[in-house]
């Protein structure tokens, strides 16, 4: 029986529902009372907090870089080694100038643009440059587009390839290095699309568009600290256009790599076994980054222990970069299986014409490209005082170079 009514009403079937009695722990909950506590839990969050309280003792201590009357990074000649080598340790990057002849700038250029799909030269134009279908007919992909990497493929071109393998980018990673034997890292071309423009008749220029420009917050290693806290590494890019603190490019923390180790006890909260790490976003020292301008034809190289990134373009301008690399190289000795397989990719590539002749055109350039292997370890070690990097490439080095164990 059920009320048709107002329950409570006093009818017979309120006054039968009023007599059943309800289960005891129903008629005993307290609403009011405390939540119990996990132990477990309670154990989880108080690890999380100690973790927490332990990175806050990290106290890094900045060592900015005084740019030069033009507001460019202070830079070398490629054959001032030594002054490369002291700027290189103390601040964990270095620019050296004049790696390119202005051919060199201008081959370059053509290549990236063609690349690009824009033979006939850029878009100039807002009307010209919103009329191209940015993400997948250039950049290759949304992520790519919010990095400035045109494509996945490396170009395969013949001045990408002389920018590769420059006597002069080799002769100052082989001093950093400490050893002779090195091969390069196949990487691609950047740019960044200018992101303002004219605007109205007074010489104005519009803001930045914040859609077309690239991601500014994207501080990490590309070298994991937990792991390899050590020296392992240097990754560079070359100024193909003048990079400005307004046209987008590189920018970096200074004076980190030598506080790498402590940083990595001090952060086991964010530990992790990848080999892209970012830098936490509430880090105290993202308060350090410096823009890191250069002029066209110079080349930036850093440690691998040093954070860094790209921030974007806020400029009428093009920037225009190539990604280089010189690694140390697997010997026959102890990593046959590495040196066989960048060998026979080179080999290959070159005999069905994918590759220019440059390649083989040299000693040095055939031990460079891997098409021939660098004799012993006692031949290729580079006595400058400096300490020389481990003879065995760990497995993230060879993945850097497109090798796989």
């Amino acid at each position: 029986m059920a009320c048709t009514r107002k329950a409570g009403c006093g009818c017979a079937a309120c006054r039968e529902f009023a007599n059943v009695s309800l289960p005891p722990t129903a008629q005993t909950i307290d609403y009011d009372a405390p939540t119990p506590i996990d132990p477990v839990a309670a154990e989880r969050q108080a690890e999380m907090d100690r973790l927490r309280a332990r990175a806050n003792t990290f106290q890094f201590r900045p060592d900015p870089v005084e740019m030069d009357a033009d507001g460019y990074t202070p830079s070398f000649l490629p054959s001032d080694t030594a002054a490369i080598a002291a700027f290189f340790d103390r601040y964990g990057f270095v620019v050296v100038r004049d790696v390119l002849t202005p051919d060199r700038i201008l081959g370059t250029t053509e290549e990236i643009f063609g690349l690009a799909g824009f033979k006939e030269g850029p878009p100039e134009t807002l009307a010209d440059l919103e009329a191209v279908e940015w993400e997948e007919a250039v950049y290759g992909s949304r992520y790519n587009a919010s990095k400035g990497f045109v494509g996945y493929d490396p170009p395969d071109t013949p001045h990408a390839w002389q920018n590769r393998l420059s006597k002069e980018f080799y002769e100052v990673c082989a001093h950093l290095f400490g050893r002779k034997d090195l091969v390069v890292k196949i990487d691609r071309f950047g740019m960044m699309r200018p992101t303002v423009f004219p605007s109205g008749e007074g010489g104005g220029l519009s803001p930045p568009r914040k859609d077309w420009q690239t991601t500014g917050e994207w501080i990490h290693w590309d070298q994991n600290p937990w792991i390899e806290p050590e020296f392992s590494r240097i990754q560079a890019v070359l100024a193909v256009s003048d990079h400005t603190a307004t046209s987008g490019g590189f920018h970096c923390v200074p004076g980190f790599c030598e506080q790498m180790e402590e940083w990595a006890e001090a952060n086991t909260l964010h530990r992790s076994s990848e080999e892209l790490i970012p830098v936490p976003p509430d880090d105290g020292m993202r308060q350090y980054l410096q823009k890191i301008p250069m002029r066209a034809g110079s080349v930036v190289l850093w440690d691998s222990r040093t954070p860094h990134g790209n921030f974007p373009n806020e400029s009428q301008g093009w920037r225009l970069c190539q990604y280089l690399g010189l690694h140390p190289a697997p010997t026959m000795e102890h990593q046959p299986g590495l040196v066989k397989e960048r060998q026979d990719f080179i080999r290959i590539q070159l005999e069905d014409g994918r590759l220019p002749e440059l390649l083989g055109a040299t000693p040095l350039n055939s031990r460079l490209s891997g098409l021939v292997p660098w004799e012993t370890e006692g031949d290729t070690a580079e006595a400058n005082g400096r300490p020389s990097v481990g003879m065995i490439l760990t497995a993230f080095t060879a993945r850097q170079i497109g090798l796989w164990e």
